[in-house]
């Protein structure tokens, strides 16, 4: 059915995981929802044929999520409604896991997912024994056991990318932030500290089609992929009801929409190399991104991404010197008692040159000269060759620390720019030095760009190779050396571009 072959098991690396929802349990747990009408009732119901699956040939997906367990009355004769589905299912190579709810039995749930030949089971809390098979965390981010070795991690919490509150197909419904430009929704901050905090591990996100009355532009699907893509996870596809309606028919913009979602996954399979890149960041947001250090962590690591400061996640128990090769700057944002080890590394650092930014805590610990800056909001003392930027007052505001942290870094160090891109997010993937080999852009306005998009990188040479969704190969576009980096004026594109330097060492660079 998908494009493995039967007789091979593909490892769980390499799923391509889409959510089937169908059957008894679905149906009954949309009816607490209060969110079932008669038509999504009958696609439910539908969705739970192994005729279906025909929509999988050709297609990179090879794992199923369904529904598996949630407790009585209906969950053992939904399970048997389901065996069908899965011997389909095995006999096309198509893995199948199924998604256990809170209030099941997970051990029994186990014993009947084993019998019947499920590869594995999704949930958000296991017990340590008694579970024969294969087990997804399948949580929000600060419940998911980072430390655990696990096929995947599936971000359950993660949010539907786009502009906030444009899932329509009109341009009517844009929100903006406090400058005015686009408030944008994206799920790259959170893969970016999910492959921090778990290093090698497949990270899966999970967001769900906000549901409109109606199927969702196909653009909305392919930025899911892509913005899941892009940062090296893999967006667990999941379709709104009228979509998967419309797919029962197999009219032709259903299917039409549906091949323009599978061509995007398979550009992504085809690049699954660029996953193991690794961010080409100058800059490190340092923390523990729990307790009382969560909100303001999480909210820095997304505010930070749509200033286009390229960033590392640094877990604070794993910093070392080796964490902070090739940065320029690094924000310690936890507010408590500083860590005598941990602040030892960072003023030794600031010491080779980079640039500290730390709580209003750290006042206690500097002694000496020091300079306001930043109107006052921070008193900054000379360390070494670098220096440390302390805080004034207790950190309130993430939006305002991300501007300030930006400026006290100073936008020399940027790796990139770009302009008439208001709703243009980048991600630079790199060596750890910080040179940068591959800008992914992501339009989250999710129109064809105007023409008018330029961006401008780090890099020496003045040509680079050139990817969109439709791309068998890239283009070659021409660029110019300016400012100790290369500009370049990028062709249309939709969604999603991808812009890696040729390398050129006998460049005239303008000024």
């Amino acid at each position: 059915m998908g494009e493995s072959e039967s007789e091979i098991m593909v490892p769980p690396a390499n799923w391509v995981p889409m959510h089937w929802p169908c059957g008894l349990l679905e149906i009954q747990r949309r009816e607490k929802l209060n969110t079932l009408t008669r038509e999504a009732k009958d696609t439910l119901h539908t969705w739970q044929d192994p005729a279906l699956l025909t929509l999988l040939q050709g297609t990179p997906i090879n794992c199923l999520i369904v529904p598996w367990a949630a407790g009585p009355p209906q969950e053992a004769l939904h399970q048997q409604n389901l065996r069908p589905l899965v011997k389909a299912c095995q006999e096309g190579g198509i893995e199948v896991v199924g998604l256990v709810e809170e209030a099941a039995d997970k051990v029994a749930a186990a014993v009947a997912a084993k019998e019947v030949g499920l590869s594995a089971l999704a949930m958000e809390q296991f017990p340590d024994t008694g579970i024969p098979l294969d087990v997804i965390p399948w949580a929000e981010r600060k419940k998911i056991p980072w430390n655990s070795s696990h096929p995947a991690v599936a971000l359950n919490k993660a949010v539907w990318p786009g502009i906030k509150g444009d899932f329509s197909s009109s341009r009517e419904a844009f929100k903006a932030g406090p400058t005015g430009n686009p408030w944008v929704n994206s799920n790259g901050w959170l893969i970016q500290l999910a492959r921090a905090l778990g290093p090698g591990q497949s990270v899966w996100v999970c967001p769900d089609p906000p549901e409109q009355g109606h199927s969702l532009r196909p653009e909305s699907y392919v930025l899911a992929v892509a913005d899941a893509g892009a940062y090296g996870a893999q967006w667990v596809v999941s379709l709104d009801d009228h979509f998967r309606n419309a797919l029962i028919q197999k009219g032709p913009v259903a299917m039409y929409s549906w091949k323009k979602v599978m061509d995007s996954l398979s550009f992504f399979q085809k690049k699954r190399d660029w996953k193991s890149s690794v961010p080409a960041g100058i800059f490190g947001v340092l923390s523990d991104f729990s307790g009382d250090n969560e909100f303001m962590g999480e909210e820095i690591l997304n505010l930070v991404s749509r200033r286009q400061l390229q960033y590392r996640v640094l877990e604070k128990s794993t910093c070392s010197p080796a964490s902070l090769e090739g940065l320029k700057g690094v924000l310690y944002l936890d507010q408590g008692p500083s860590d005598k080890e941990l602040r030892r590394l960072l003023l030794a650092f600031a010491a080779k040159g980079g640039v500290v930014i730390a709580p209003s805590a750290w006042r206690r610990y500097e002694t000496g000269r020091s300079v306001e800056v930043l109107d006052g909001r921070y008193l900054e003392y000379r360390v070494g060759q670098g220096r440390v930027a302390v805080a004034r007052t207790s950190w309130e505001d993430p939006y305002a620390l991300a501007e300030e942290a930006h400026l006290l870094l100073s936008r020399r160090h940027d790796l990139v720019r770009v302009w008439n891109g208001l709703a243009i997010g980048c991600y630079v993937a790199g060596k750890q030095s910080g040179d940068p080999t591959l800008l992914q852009l992501l339009d989250y306005a999710g129109w064809e760009s105007n023409g008018a998009v330029s961006v401008w990188m780090k890099h020496s040479g003045n040509s680079a190779q050139f990817w969109t969704l439709s791309s068998e190969s890239p283009a070659r576009i021409e660029g110019a050396s300016i400012n100790g980096g290369m500009e370049c004026h990028l062709p249309r594109f939709s969604v999603y571009a991808a812009l890696a330097p040729v390398e050129n060492p006998t460049v005239t660079e303008k000024h």
